[in-house]
């Protein structure tokens, strides 16, 4: 078992993470200043200082997560070993040419002409972009190479 490499040139989706903020409520001895377990502590029945924070937790969605009834199924993959963490490329081949870089060491891209191969992505999935807006999910459209491995 290896890995297999592959290039992807054209348009391909990144969601961004959403921010969620948490409080979390922690007591402290009042002596000593350590956390402890619980309000209070067990052994002197002394209640501790209580102090809350935010933290702050990135979370991830998946296309996967927000397909309604199979909406835009199989349109989209996220490969493993990318560098940018959830990006979906496109699995359909009309908008680029996927690239085995195991047998391929030259990239002609003379006869790509990226602006319509952009153009005819942003129409075919309008209705689905429009899908990830209402959801009010945030996402960018990028156009490039991505090199992944599987």
């Amino acid at each position: 078992m290896g890995i297999y490499n592959n290039t992807y040139i054209g348009p391909y989706i990144v969601i961004k993470p959403t921010v969620e903020e948490i409080v979390i409520t922690e007591y402290f001895d009042p002596e000593n200043g350590k956390k402890m377990k619980t309000r209070f502590n067990a052994n002197t029945g002394v209640e501790g200082v209580k102090k809350t924070r935010i933290e702050k937790i990135e979370k991830s969605i998946s296309l996967y997560n927000i397909e309604v009834d199979g909406f835009c199924e199989d349109e989209f993959v996220r490969p493993e070993y990318v560098g940018q963490p959830n990006t979906w490329i496109c699995n359909n081949s009309d908008f680029s040419p996927s690239l085995d870089t195991d047998d391929v060491f030259n990239f002609d891209l003379t006869n790509f002409d990226l602006s319509i191969l952009y153009s005819n992505f942003l129409t075919h999935y309008k209705e689905y972009l429009n899908k990830l807006k209402e959801k009010a999910i945030d996402f960018e459209i990028s156009y490039g190479i991505v090199n992944y491995s599987h």
